[in-house]
């Protein structure tokens, strides 16, 4: 198949549009950068560190997949953009736009894919891997072609395609009609092993994109990543504020903990914008019930830390029920609440609202500052 013949034909494909535009921009140095899964929740491009270069390649992509834009079409907008941004990327830039297109096309429309079958579930219950016949085919995905499993099956979480850089397998649902009708049956035995799909690979995007409409039920779990400040470029002496207000009153019982959010809002809900330009929301009944009682004190903190954080970092989350992947805000500052007492404290950005708050007791300014590499990471197991 020519490179131009990867986009979507016959019109455009909705579901594959909506999971493009829900993803959040990332600038990153490398795809390795972040954890797989979590490319189906962020556009990141390697080595694009400029929101705006990533905001205009974005764009262009979405315009592409609304319209049907061929590759050749796509790679003039592609030396626009670099022209205009001035950015110095590797590789060729017939092979390098090759990728941004082939990439973000391949995995929209199978997000896409994965939902409307996920949909049609009931009618359809099984998944037929299909490898695309072509002279480059490869080898290593060829044991798959014709492997039929329930759509429910593990096997799916990390062989449903894209399974590769240029990988065009794709995957047909079945209706019981139709297996008895060509004869098929549901395979038993399927080889697989770890690292069959390349580690950047191994994941199915239509599930951690996944939105669920339904009350959640799931169990998210942290995504490790090995980034940290170093990665960034952000200094390693960060500055250790007095904060604004003062330390809130302990609280024993979920009343306690509710009237102290109240206190911080004054009243019953309020709206902080941070420099991120985003609006967090707050409603007392919201983040009292779910507040653990032992954070009542450090509530007064909050709409300092959200509206001048020190940092403002994006990490990932999984489903482990379902491999959905979510990403959230953390923001966060240092602060020294007295002679004896300094601390972290993050605050938590999830589906439009303060989810949740950390507040990392230090004895010294010297053992906070120590605590800078993993204070995230701690932060996170916390929960």
């Amino acid at each position: 198949m020519p490179e131009s013949e990867v986009r979507f034909g016959g019109g455009p494909f909705e579901d594959a549009i909506a999971h493009f535009r829900r993803k959040v921009r990332v600038p990153v140095t490398t795809y390795r950068d972040l954890p797989a899964q979590m490319h189906a929740k962020a556009f990141m491009v390697a080595g694009a560190a400029n929101d705006a270069l990533l905001a205009d390649f974005q764009q262009s992509l979405l315009l592409a997949m609304k319209q049907g834009t061929t590759l050749a079409a796509f790679r003039d907008d592609f030396d626009r953009i670099v022209k205009a941004h001035g950015w110095q990327y590797r590789g060729e830039p017939g092979w390098r736009s090759a990728v941004i297109f082939n990439t973000n096309m391949r995995t929209a429309n199978m997000a896409g894919h994965w939902k409307r079958m996920w949909e049609d579930r009931e009618m359809h219950p099984y998944l037929r891997y299909v490898q695309v016949q072509r002279p480059a085919k490869r080898p290593e995905h060829a044991v798959w072609h014709g492997v039929i499993l329930p759509i429910e099956d593990p096997f799916w979480d990390a062989h449903f395609p894209p399974n590769g850089w240029g990988c065009k397998c794709t995957v047909q649902n079945v209706s019981d009609a139709r297996m008895k009708a060509e004869g098929w049956q549901v395979s038993k035995d399927v080889e697989t092993f770890p690292g069959d799909v390349p580690e950047e690979w191994a994941y199915n995007v239509g599930k951690a994109e996944r939105v669920s409409t339904e009350r959640e039920t799931a169990a998210f779990r942290p995504l490790p990543t090995a980034r940290d400040y170093t990665a960034y470029g952000r200094p390693e002496t960060i500055p250790v504020d007095a904060p604004r207000a003062q330390v809130g009153e302990k609280a024993t019982t979920r009343q306690g903990l509710l009237q102290a959010v109240r206190k911080m809002l004054h009243g019953e809900a309020a709206v902080f914008h941070g420099p991120d330009g985003l609006a967090v929301g707050i409603t007392a009944q919201s983040l009292g019930n779910h507040l653990a009682l032992d954070r009542a004190e450090y509530i007064p903190f909050i709409p300092e830390v959200l509206e001048e954080p020190y940092e403002i970092w994006l990490l990932p989350y999984e489903d482990e029920k379902t491999g959905r992947v979510e990403l959230r805000r953390h923001y966060i500052k240092a602060l020294a609440l007295d002679k004896t007492r300094y601390g972290w404290m993050i605050a938590e950005f999830r589906k439009g609202e303060l989810w949740n708050t950390t507040f990392i007791l230090s004895r010294s300014e010297k053992e906070l500052r120590k605590r800078r590499k993993g204070v995230l990471a701690w932060a996170r197991a916390e929960k």
